[in-house]
């Protein structure tokens, strides 16, 4: 049978792992981990403004550059580097479309699958919307799977960071690591199949979820270095 993810496992392992308490209540709020609390407590107040002016899409989108700077998204091999922050205005406008809006705080599997297609949509926009930067700049910027789901996580949290550690967790349970505009959802599936309906949580589920993944691998590479 294959292993599946259960919200009791990630409970236990965030709340009683050292590791995690060091990655979450890092004691400085200049400490980079606290780049994801920053800047979505600026979307999250972004999205619940009435009247949006020019200046707050700039404002956004600078939050947005810094926090994907800080999370490892601004390396030499990026095509982002090559752009100021003003690169990202255009996809702040196209992520706040109030469709959006039922995306913030989904705090259960029953929230997740409900708005699935959703979530897939909001793939895509950001996908779409760095895959066609190079038709006008001529500088490509490749929307990976970890620059996309990066950007959901620290808009909306609904899906987990794709990323390097993330990758690793996911496979060692048989689950989908890898992302396209076609399998979304059914990554989406695959993550929350063994969590019970109803169960809350104190954070979006997935931000949990991510957090999960990301220090799980990295229990077991420090594991390694200790076993060589």
């Amino acid at each position: 049978m294959d292993k599946k993810i259960t919200i009791k496992e990630v409970k236990e392992f965030l709340l009683e792992n050292s590791k995690y308490e060091k990655y979450k209540l890092s004691k400085s709020m200049n400490h980079r981990y606290k780049s994801w609390n920053i800047f979505y407590d600026k979307f999250i107040g972004f999205m619940n403004q009435d009247d949006k002016t020019e200046d707050d899409y700039d404002y956004i989108a600078l939050h947005l550059s810094m926090y994907l700077a800080s999370w490892g998204m601004y390396r030499g091999s990026s095509g982002l580097l090559q752009y100021s922050y003003k690169i990202n205005v255009g996809l702040i406008e196209k992520i706040s479309d109030p469709k959006y809006k039922k995306l913030i705080n989904l705090n259960t599997k029953k929230d997740i699958l409900e708005n699935k297609s959703l979530i897939n949509d909001l793939y895509k926009d950001i996908f779409n919307y760095y895959n066609n930067i190079d038709k006008i700049e001529n500088r490509n910027i490749s929307p990976t799977n970890t620059l996309v789901t990066k950007i959901i996580l620290g808009t909306y949290a609904c899906m987990p960071a794709y990323d390097t550690f993330a990758k690793e967790t996911l496979s060692s349970y048989q689950i989908l690591s890898s992302l396209n505009n076609m399998n979304v959802e059914k990554a989406i599936d695959e993550l929350v199949d063994g969590i019970p309906d109803g169960i809350p949580t104190p954070r979006p589920l997935m931000k949990m979820v991510d957090e999960f993944l990301f220090l799980k691998a990295e229990e077991e590479e420090m594991d390694k270095r200790k076993n060589k």
